[in-house]
């Protein structure tokens, strides 16, 4: 039997996830979930698929927004490794993951006023 360990730091009373990392293989973990945090980034929906992702992750936005946005994509020791700006037009957008090592990785996804929604996704190449 294989085993994966999965462990996070979260703040318990909002339930915002500071650091996760995981351990094993990675198509034992079922991550058709996504979970976000937000900070005033709840008129924002975000549809983020497939999850996990092998070349591409697809990003579907639905709600009035009032300026473009700012997308982060961060891997499990924080480090910054794609910044991409999103017009206020764009309602759909892909963002390339065939560089990217097998593992989890959070998108950060920010407006111009400093509001953002955190979302986690895998790869697996």
């Amino acid at each position: 039997e294989e085993l994966a360990v999965v462990a996070f730091v979260q703040d318990v009373k909002t339930g915002e996830v500071y650091q996760a990392s995981y351990f094993g293989d990675l198509p034992l973990l079922d991550v058709g979930e996504v979970t976000a945090n937000t900070k005033g980034l709840d008129y924002l929906d975000v549809r983020l698929f497939p999850n996990p992702a092998s070349d591409f992750i697809h990003l579907n936005f639905d709600g009035i927004r009032r300026s473009g946005l700012n997308l982060q994509v961060v891997d499990l020791t924080g480090k910054s490794l794609q910044q991409i700006s999103i017009p206020i037009d764009r309602n759909q957008f892909q963002i390339n993951t065939s560089s990217l090592k097998t593992g989890i990785y959070s998108l950060i996804i920010a407006d111009k006023e400093g509001n953002y929604k955190v979302m986690k996704f895998a790869v697996n190449q």
